[in-house]
Protein backbone atom coordinates (compact mmCIF):
# COMPACT_ATOMS: atom_id res chain seq x y z
CA UNK A 1 0.00 0.00 0.00
CA UNK A 2 1.21 3.46 -0.78
CA UNK A 3 0.47 6.48 1.36
CA UNK A 4 -2.84 8.38 1.25
CA UNK A 5 -3.24 11.11 -1.35
CA UNK A 6 -2.71 13.81 1.27
CA UNK A 7 -0.96 14.11 4.61
CA UNK A 8 -2.99 13.51 7.75
CA UNK A 9 -4.49 16.57 9.38
CA UNK A 10 -5.97 17.28 12.76
CA UNK A 11 -9.62 16.34 13.04
CA UNK A 12 -12.02 19.18 13.80
CA UNK A 13 -14.89 18.38 16.18
CA UNK A 14 -17.45 19.41 13.54
CA UNK A 15 -16.00 16.76 11.21
CA UNK A 16 -17.41 14.11 13.55
CA UNK A 17 -20.95 15.52 13.26
CA UNK A 18 -21.42 13.52 10.05
CA UNK A 19 -20.39 10.20 11.62
CA UNK A 20 -23.46 8.20 12.66
CA UNK A 21 -22.05 6.66 15.86
CA UNK A 22 -21.19 10.12 17.21
CA UNK A 23 -24.62 11.71 16.63
CA UNK A 24 -25.71 11.56 20.27
CA UNK A 25 -22.61 13.26 21.66
CA UNK A 26 -22.38 16.86 22.79
CA UNK A 27 -19.80 19.32 21.45
CA UNK A 28 -17.35 18.74 24.32
CA UNK A 29 -17.35 14.97 23.83
CA UNK A 30 -16.85 15.34 20.06
CA UNK A 31 -14.02 17.82 20.68
CA UNK A 32 -12.27 15.33 22.97
CA UNK A 33 -12.75 12.44 20.53
CA UNK A 34 -11.45 14.60 17.67
CA UNK A 35 -8.12 14.90 19.50
CA UNK A 36 -7.81 11.09 19.30
CA UNK A 37 -8.12 11.04 15.49
CA UNK A 38 -6.42 12.12 12.30
CA UNK A 39 -8.11 12.95 8.99
CA UNK A 40 -6.88 11.47 5.70
CA UNK A 41 -7.83 11.86 2.06
CA UNK A 42 -7.74 8.98 -0.43
CA UNK A 43 -8.09 8.90 -4.19
CA UNK A 44 -10.49 6.53 -5.93
CA UNK A 45 -9.39 2.87 -6.13
CA UNK A 46 -7.00 3.17 -3.19
CA UNK A 47 -6.59 0.05 -1.03
CA UNK A 48 -7.03 1.41 2.48
CA UNK A 49 -7.03 -1.96 4.25
CA UNK A 50 -5.60 -5.21 2.91
CA UNK A 51 -7.13 -8.56 3.85
CA UNK A 52 -5.15 -10.29 6.63
CA UNK A 53 -3.21 -7.13 7.58
CA UNK A 54 -2.41 -6.91 11.29
CA UNK A 55 -3.27 -3.24 11.86
CA UNK A 56 -6.34 -2.53 14.00
CA UNK A 57 -7.23 1.11 13.34
CA UNK A 58 -10.86 2.17 12.90
CA UNK A 59 -11.97 4.43 10.04
CA UNK A 60 -14.95 6.79 9.97
CA UNK A 61 -16.13 7.97 6.53
CA UNK A 62 -16.54 11.75 6.38
CA UNK A 63 -17.21 11.78 2.64
CA UNK A 64 -17.03 9.25 -0.17
CA UNK A 65 -17.61 5.53 -0.37
CA UNK A 66 -15.55 2.37 0.08
CA UNK A 67 -16.06 -1.32 -0.70
CA UNK A 68 -15.25 -4.23 1.60
CA UNK A 69 -14.18 -7.13 -0.59
CA UNK A 70 -12.18 -10.34 -0.60
CA UNK A 71 -10.83 -12.58 -3.34
CA UNK A 72 -11.48 -16.32 -3.31
CA UNK A 73 -8.69 -18.83 -3.90
CA UNK A 74 -9.62 -19.00 -7.58
CA UNK A 75 -9.44 -15.21 -7.88
CA UNK A 76 -13.15 -14.40 -7.84
CA UNK A 77 -13.96 -11.11 -6.11
CA UNK A 78 -16.62 -11.32 -3.41
CA UNK A 79 -18.04 -7.99 -2.27
CA UNK A 80 -19.30 -7.91 1.29
CA UNK A 81 -20.75 -4.43 1.18
CA UNK A 82 -20.33 -0.84 0.13
CA UNK A 83 -19.87 1.60 2.99
CA UNK A 84 -20.71 5.28 2.65
CA UNK A 85 -20.53 8.64 4.33
CA UNK A 86 -21.28 8.55 8.06
CA UNK A 87 -20.37 4.87 8.43
CA UNK A 88 -17.30 3.20 9.91
CA UNK A 89 -15.12 0.18 9.16
CA UNK A 90 -12.19 -1.59 10.74
CA UNK A 91 -13.99 -1.96 14.04
CA UNK A 92 -13.97 -5.78 13.99
CA UNK A 93 -10.16 -5.91 14.19
CA UNK A 94 -10.16 -3.09 16.73
CA UNK A 95 -12.50 -5.10 18.95
CA UNK A 96 -10.96 -8.58 18.69
CA UNK A 97 -7.34 -7.76 17.68
CA UNK A 98 -7.53 -10.32 14.84
CA UNK A 99 -6.20 -9.71 11.31
CA UNK A 100 -8.36 -7.87 8.80
CA UNK A 101 -11.08 -10.09 7.31
CA UNK A 102 -11.43 -8.15 4.03
CA UNK A 103 -9.78 -5.54 1.89
CA UNK A 104 -11.34 -2.07 1.80
CA UNK A 105 -10.95 0.02 -1.36
CA UNK A 106 -12.10 3.58 -1.97
CA UNK A 107 -14.68 3.74 -4.76
CA UNK A 108 -14.26 7.49 -5.20
CA UNK A 109 -12.30 10.29 -3.61
CA UNK A 110 -12.85 9.68 0.10
CA UNK A 111 -12.09 11.51 3.34
CA UNK A 112 -11.65 9.34 6.43
CA UNK A 113 -11.07 9.94 10.11
CA UNK A 114 -8.75 7.32 11.57
CA UNK A 115 -8.57 6.24 15.23
CA UNK A 116 -6.38 3.65 16.93
CA UNK A 117 -7.98 0.52 18.38
CA UNK A 118 -6.92 1.58 21.87
CA UNK A 119 -8.63 4.95 21.53
CA UNK A 120 -11.70 3.34 19.95
CA UNK A 121 -12.05 0.98 22.91
CA UNK A 122 -11.59 3.89 25.30
CA UNK A 123 -14.32 5.87 23.50
CA UNK A 124 -16.67 2.87 23.72
CA UNK A 125 -16.02 2.57 27.46
CA UNK A 126 -16.39 6.30 28.18
CA UNK A 127 -19.39 6.98 25.93
CA UNK A 128 -22.12 4.32 26.23
CA UNK A 129 -24.18 6.05 23.54
CA UNK A 130 -21.36 5.36 21.06
CA UNK A 131 -21.03 1.75 22.27
CA UNK A 132 -24.77 1.18 21.75
CA UNK A 133 -24.59 2.72 18.25
CA UNK A 134 -21.69 0.40 17.37
CA UNK A 135 -23.62 -2.60 18.72
CA UNK A 136 -26.66 -1.68 16.62
CA UNK A 137 -24.43 -1.41 13.56
CA UNK A 138 -22.85 -4.81 14.23
CA UNK A 139 -26.26 -6.43 14.68
CA UNK A 140 -27.44 -4.93 11.39
CA UNK A 141 -24.31 -6.28 9.65
CA UNK A 142 -25.02 -9.80 10.97
CA UNK A 143 -28.65 -9.57 9.81
CA UNK A 144 -27.67 -8.30 6.36
CA UNK A 145 -25.01 -10.98 5.90
CA UNK A 146 -27.41 -13.68 7.13
CA UNK A 147 -29.93 -12.56 4.53
CA UNK A 148 -27.25 -12.74 1.85
CA UNK A 149 -26.23 -16.28 2.91
CA UNK A 150 -29.85 -17.43 2.64
CA UNK A 151 -30.23 -15.67 -0.71
CA UNK A 152 -27.11 -17.31 -2.16
CA UNK A 153 -27.83 -20.74 -0.71
CA UNK A 154 -31.25 -20.84 -2.33
CA UNK A 155 -30.03 -19.92 -5.82
CA UNK A 156 -30.19 -22.64 -8.44
CA UNK A 157 -26.87 -24.18 -9.45
CA UNK A 158 -25.89 -23.66 -13.09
Amino acid sequence: MSSPSRRPTETAPQTLLGVNVFHGLDQDARAHIATLCRTYGYEANYEIIRNQDQDTDVYFIVSGEVRATIFSRNGKEVTFRDIGTGELFGDLSAIDAQPRCASVISLQETVLVKMSAENFQRVLAEHPIVAVAVLHRLVQMVRDLSDRVVEFSTLGVN
